[in-house]
């Protein structure tokens, strides 16, 4: 009943201010971008793990650093990225600290699967303090046009992840050169 309240006032909330509704996932109430992505040929589970790993050297600068877990036989790779955000008062960009987020591409025979949650505001090397949770709303400390800036950088980067990640997953796997 309480994450139901939850889902239901940051809907409200966002909502109330013209801005983006974020994807809310019904059984966590957390912010979730997901989408099961079925491929027009049946490519091998194998394949779509390689590309996948591809995907993620390619999406984030420091791969290895960002995969926290990879499981070829099950199929999955979770990831923690982050994503530094900007404050904006008075016409200026302010160091608004940083976005993390949890990254999981699974695998399945001519499918896929991403997940991108766990969103967390954190306040490191800014002035203004941590948000925690974007389910949370706005922070106290911060003016409700800096705060939407955040959450529109937010949903809009996410937006294009997920391009890149359609357009990484589509493509085919290079082959290694017999040397």
């Amino acid at each position: 009943m309480k994450s139901l309240i939850t889902v239901i006032l940051l809907l409200l909330y966002v909502g109330s201010y013209g801005q983006i509704i974020f994807p809310i996932d019904k059984t966590t109430g957390k912010i979730t971008y997901s989408e099961v992505v079925t491929l027009k040929d049946s490519i091998s589970k194998d394949e779509l793990f390689s590309r996948a790993k591809i995907c993620f050297t390619h999406l984030f600068k420091n791969s290895k650093s960002v995969i926290q877990n990879e499981d070829k036989e099950a199929g999955s790779i979770i990831g923690k990225g982050n994503l530094k955000v900007y404050a904006r008062a008075l016409g200026t960009n302010y160091d608004g600290g940083f976005v993390n987020f949890t990254i999981t591409i699974s695998v399945k025979q001519g499918r896929y699967k991403y997940t991108i949650t766990d969103f967390n505001h954190e306040n490191t090397g800014s002035t203004l303090p941590a948000g925690g949770n974007l389910e949370n709303g706005k922070p106290k400390q911060w003016m409700q046009k800096q705060w939407e800036n955040v959450l529109n950088r937010v949903d809009e980067e996410m937006r294009n992840l997920i391009s890149s990640i359609k357009t990484e997953m589509s493509n085919l796997t290079p082959k290694t050169d017999n040397w």
